[in-house]
């Protein structure tokens, strides 16, 4: 992973920045019962943890890390997380701080440090738990800046 104290968005952690770009929301208690998918929550930061969820098509199907877009949340991708399954592909979307399960602050510097752990943690997982097809990097919205973030600086190890 690269270090990821030298990502500086600091210019733009302005409040009337952040408040025209995230429009965090909660999602409901923690709970599989009725949920497609399996949530996990991964630590971004001491103290902070970021929610995703995960629907799994198979272990060697192709796996898409998604970033959603500024006023969703994981919950709201459980249709299509269904629809990807179906399809033949594993879909891992994530939340940004303060978002659905995560805790802490939403601001570029933190989502874009953030999307660094993350993309650390899902490859780790994937790889320990037998999950060998390629890794898609996906992103709407605000979510694209995250994945561009991470082909970027990734490029040779994401395979789209």
């Amino acid at each position: 992973m690269i270090d990821i104290s030298t990502i500086d968005y600091s210019k733009f952690d302005r409040p009337e920045i952040l408040r025209m770009l995230f429009h965090p929301r909660p999602d409901w208690p923690i709970s599989e019962g009725g949920r497609e998918g399996k949530g996990f929550l991964i630590p971004v930061e001491t103290d902070v943890v970021v929610g995703g969820r995960l629907h799994v098509s198979g272990k060697s199907k192709p796996n898409i890390l998604f970033f959603h877009g500024n006023g969703e949340i994981v919950a709201d991708y459980d249709d299509i997380g269904r629809l990807y399954v179906r399809k033949g592909l594993n879909f891992l979307p994530v939340d940004y701080r303060g978002y659905g399960h995560s805790t802490g602050t939403p601001t570029i510097t933190n989502m874009m440090r953030d999307a660094h752990v993350i993309y650390d943690y899902v490859v780790s997982w994937l790889l320990d738990n037998g999950h060998g097809g390629p890794l898609i990097v996906m992103g709407r919205s605000l979510g694209s800046a995250s994945a561009l973030e991470l082909a970027a600086h990734y490029y040779d190890q994401i395979d789209g």
